[in-house]
């Protein structure tokens, strides 16, 4: 990875250009000697298990956080609820400087006891372990940052909100009125899920809208009173095609049909079904064509091609799509740090959602993607690349010394 030692900041509160103190260079000095603290503290994280709703290993990485980030001077509060406690974790409270939001997640899609079958461990230039790039290694990289900034006194003269929750893998259902509540004056949010490995910077995340469909027929012996029946999965067949061409591959609209249920459990076919089920999300990148999208899959309960079934569609939008415009101003910020280290970030859509676009939807300008390089997320070869850790960390650290 290409480092500069040679940029360093002007007099004053600016991290770019030459000045008396080479802060970039020191910045990377700290977080290369913090690499193995953070992953000494990465491997503790990683050995509960803390799949979303699992409070007992919830309790004890926030246990564990807790204690790191009250050290660095912050006051913690913990707000719990269904699936477990958030941490919210202050420091300069009240400043009336500005606000900046950090956030990162430390649920997993993992259930009890895979830890323990998976644990920690490294393999040449790798970190392994589940969680440890979705999202774990995000909380470490925003929490080193501040600690080496604290260390040199650099922090920004705001108010640094840090929240870290436990149900971002469910679409935070809890800690969505977190982000709502501290949104309010925030000037910029960092989200600190996992980088991609060209190191870009997420400036944009599409919309994701979970639904179910539900149909009703009639069931009915299939060869006495075949003509009475109504075949629910007939009908349910029909909309999985109409909901499959909606797709605009061009517009980047996904509709995906991800499961069917129906029929009955006849080891023969000797009955017309009277009820089938599926499961759908629809993903688009452009949120001014949402409303549209969202009328188009309503509609399909009037297109009924078996009279007498009934249909029923039941979701909604989990994620709302992260405007690109809003987050230009920050992305450039982030850059200008990426510069004083010698890297170029891209900008980078992705499809998926996360916890950027809750708080991007209350207006706050986002970037997002600001940890580890991540491998295999959500499978059981989870990993990261350890030498991102600590460019990440860096990073992070000098976008601080631009704010």
């Amino acid at each position: 990875m290409n480092k500069d030692e040679n940029n360093g900041i002007k007099e004053g509160n600016g991290m770019e250009g030459k000045g008396k103190e080479n802060i970039a260079g020191i910045i990377e000095k700290r977080a290369k000697e913090y690499q193995k603290a953070q992953l000494d503290l990465l491997k503790e994280l990683v050995s509960y298990d803390t799949g979303s709703g699992n409070k007992e290993g919830n309790d004890k990485v926030v246990g564990i956080l807790t204690k790191e980030l009250e050290a660095l001077g912050a006051s913690v509060k913990l707000v719990k609820g269904e699936y477990g406690s958030n941490i919210v974790a202050k420091i300069n409270e009240n400043s009336p400087k500005g606000k900046i939001l950090l956030s990162a997640h430390l649920d997993t899609v993992f259930k009890p006891g895979e830890a323990a079958k998976h644990p920690f461990k490294i393999e040449g230039e790798y970190a392994y372990g589940l969680g440890i790039s979705d999202d774990k290694a995000g909380a470490v990289v925003a929490y080193y940052a501040l600690k080496i900034m604290n260390e040199l006194n650099k922090l920004p003269a705001k108010e640094i909100v840090v929240i870290f929750n436990c149900d971002e893998e469910i679409g935070s259902p809890t800690s969505k009125d977190i982000f709502k509540e501290e949104a309010k004056n925030a000037e910029y949010a960092f989200v600190f899920e996992p980088a991609r490995e060209n190191n870009g910077i997420i400036t944009q995340r599409g919309g994701i809208g979970y639904y179910t469909m539900e149909v009703w027929g009639n069931e009915v012996h299939a060869g006495m009173r075949f003509q009475e029946g109504r075949n629910a999965v007939v009908e349910l067949a029909d909309k999985a095609l109409k909901l499959h061409n909606m797709t605009k591959l061009e517009d980047k609209l996904f509709v995906n049909v991800s499961s069917i249920d129906g029929g009955n459990d006849f080891s023969v076919p000797v009955m017309l079904p009277g009820y089938a089920k599926m499961k759908f999300s629809v993903r688009l990148k452009d949120p001014d064509i949402m409303e549209q999208v969202m009328k188009e899959v309503k509609a399909l309960e009037n297109q009924i091609i078996i009279d007498g079934c009934k249909v029923k569609i039941q979701g909604e939008f989990v994620y709302v799509p992260m405007k690109r415009e809003n987050n230009l101003g920050l992305y450039e910020i982030a850059k200008k740090a990426g510069k004083n280290m010698g890297i170029e970030l891209d900008e980078i859509y992705t499809a998926s959602g996360s916890d950027a676009n809750h708080i991007a939807s209350h207006g706050v300008p986002t970037i997002d993607a600001l940890g580890a390089y991540y491998y295999g997320i959500h499978t059981k070869e989870e990993h990261i690349l350890i030498a991102s850790l600590t460019e990440r960390t860096q990073l992070f650290a000098n976008i601080l010394g631009l704010l």
